[in-house]
């Protein structure tokens, strides 16, 4: 079962992404910072497949969540940015820190799962 980190401040969009990650099989660990994020990253044993996260979040935004990630080789996995952020110069910022796909909100529940399956694929081969 593929495990996916779920890092968003808005509880009802975690709900929602989160529900509909669980209906299709998959394990989500949820955060509600970039703060909680890297807690659950460091612990041990904590391993993913998949960090989703919301790109405009209190302190440390999730574009500073993918820079921390990178520098300190916390995990390898893909990260996809959903956010409402449609600037390219924030996007190629974010690719250069390690995210794969940015996904723009709203963004509907089969694009975002068939988006998440696609990037699983993707990085198992």
């Amino acid at each position: 079962m593929d495990k996916v980190l779920l890092v968003d401040d808005t509880k009802s969009y975690r709900d929602k992404m989160g529900g509909i990650l669980r209906e299709n099989g998959f394990d989500v660990v949820e955060a509600a910072s970039s703060e909680e994020a890297l807690a659950v990253l460091e612990k041990d044993g904590q391993t993913f497949n998949l960090i989703v996260s919301d790109l405009h979040m209190g302190k440390v935004s999730g574009l500073d969540l993918a820079k921390i990630i990178k520098k300190e080789k916390l995990t390898e996995v893909p990260i996809m940015m959903v956010t409402t952020e449609t600037d390219d110069q924030l996007r190629d910022e974010g690719m250069k820190a390690g995210v794969r796909i940015w996904l723009i909100k709203p963004v509907g529940d089969q694009k975002f799962l068939k988006t998440v399956q696609m990037l699983l694929a993707a990085s198992k081969r």
